[in-house]
């Protein structure tokens, strides 16, 4: 067996350091291109649904809502293999008493922020200003879904923004 000298070990690995240092830098002169990966967007989506139970389900503090519009789809490229991120968009009509509670336990502001819903539900959006507040955006929160909340000022409706697996 042979041994490596204490110097000719030092040596060797300082000239593979530089020549993969230089092989790096130089690739025929040109800079080397790197991959951003941009964060993943909604790219499809399924019809405007109107039933209540999966919303209750998922966002157990909208209570018993009157009315909801919404829709759900995937995020990011569907040619890409890995697990899915899924997204949903609604607008909920709540019982006065349900929306002031919000109101009142989560303490949301005035935002010049609109919700970044999916098209098919722009036209159904409420007029007027918006209230938000992370403490909103966190009561419909959970370990699987993100979410961003927006309580309309002038009607007892709510519109959430959902991410999730």
């Amino acid at each position: 067996m042979r041994r490596i000298s204490a110097v000719a070990l030092p040596l060797t690995l300082a000239a593979v350091f530089a020549l993969s240092a230089c092989a790096a830098s130089s690739n025929n002169g040109q800079q080397m291109e790197r991959t951003v990966t941009a964060p993943a967007a909604k790219t499809t989506s399924n019809p405007v649904r109107h039933e209540l139970e999966p919303l209750t389900k998922r966002f157990p503090a909208l209570g018993s809502p009157v009315a909801a519009s919404w829709v759900s789809g995937d995020m990011g490229d569907p040619e890409v293999p890995g697990p899915s991120l899924y997204w949903i968009d609604s607008i909920v009509e709540l019982t006065p008493s349900v929306a002031e509670d919000l109101k009142t336990r989560y303490r949301p502001i005035p935002t010049t922020n609109r919700p970044g819903v999916w098209e098919s539900l722009h036209d159904s959006l409420p007029q007027g200003g918006f209230l938000a507040s992370d403490q909103l955006d966190a009561a419909f929160t959970s370990s699987k879904i993100k979410s961003k909340a927006f309580l309309a000022e002038d009607a007892p409706i709510i519109v959430i923004t959902a991410t999730g697996e």
